[in-house]
């Protein structure tokens, strides 16, 4: 495990170089009993990728700054920073589009497949969220009414 740790943010920045072309300047590397936590950012917007062994994968969640600042982690969907991130998973089902397959941390570990995981979320980002990164924030609190109503189904 210790060994994907490592190899994450080389991977990340391999994978997620494409980021700079819009202003993206890694601004956090950081591990805790949870996990790896990498944060880039424009001016913008920030993007949240992580290495979760307790949770269970790599997860990425797009943000909206507020005054240049990453907002706190929405710990409900009732709070009041909830409107200002989502989870790339959610963004890619509120868009019609399929959610990535999230492969759990034995199959990354076992298969070492924590590049293929990277590079597929960096395409899907490249390819469907241009209009966040740019700043386009329009769709975010649609984007949480959604969220709420299929977690009420």
């Amino acid at each position: 495990m210790e060994l994907l740790k490592n190899d994450f943010l080389e991977l990340y920045e391999k994978h997620f170089r494409f980021l700079e072309d819009y202003g993206f300047k890694t601004i956090s590397n950081k591990e805790d009993s949870l996990g790896k936590f990498l944060f880039s950012k424009n001016r913008t917007t920030a993007i949240e990728i992580s290495l979760e062994p307790m949770e269970g994968g790599v997860f990425v969640r797009l943000i909206q700054l507020i005054n240049g600042k990453v907002p706190e982690y929405p710990m409900s969907l009732d709070s009041k920073t909830a409107e200002y991130s989502v989870d790339l998973d959610w963004y890619l089902r509120y868009k019609s589009l399929t959610p990535i397959n999230r492969p759990s941390m034995d199959d990354i570990v076992k298969l070492n497949i924590l590049e293929k995981v990277l590079s597929k979320y960096a395409r899907v980002i490249e390819k469907h969220c241009k209009n966040i990164l740019e700043g386009d924030f329009g769709e975010f609190k649609d984007i949480l009414q959604y969220i709420k109503k299929m977690n009420m189904k």
